[in-house]
């Protein structure tokens, strides 16, 4: 197999296991930095091992009368391991390119 193959397959292979999208409408985060603050709280509890087709929501409060909410899916077929850091790193991305938040699944696991 040429060397050039190889690296369009793993691109491919790569490609196929990512996606991410902003949501378009809806609350906007406000500031970034109390919904990061509250996406580590989150976190701490929503770092875990998940079943096949587990989702996961947590509920946080936002300053005022709101509030952030955090959701995990495993889209695998079988048992995913999602870190804390894990969870911070990808949510934090959503919360700070996507005004109205949005969602990323990476590997098999969606992140919202």
């Amino acid at each position: 197999m040429h060397l050039s193959t190889i690296f369009t397959l793993i691109a491919a292979l790569c490609a196929s296991s990512a996606s991410a999208k902003c949501f378009q409408t809806g609350q906007n985060w406000g500031n970034h930095d109390d919904a990061v603050n509250a996406l580590k709280d989150a976190c701490n509890v929503m770092k875990d091992n998940y079943k096949s087709g587990e989702i996961f929501t947590q509920c946080r409060n936002a300053p005022g009368f709101e509030s952030y909410e955090f959701k995990i899916t495993n889209n695998n077929g079988g048992t995913t391991s999602v870190s804390y850091d894990a969870c911070v790193s990808t949510i934090t991305r959503e919360i700070q390119y996507c005004g109205h938040g949005g969602e990323e699944t990476f590997g098999g696991v969606t992140y919202r």
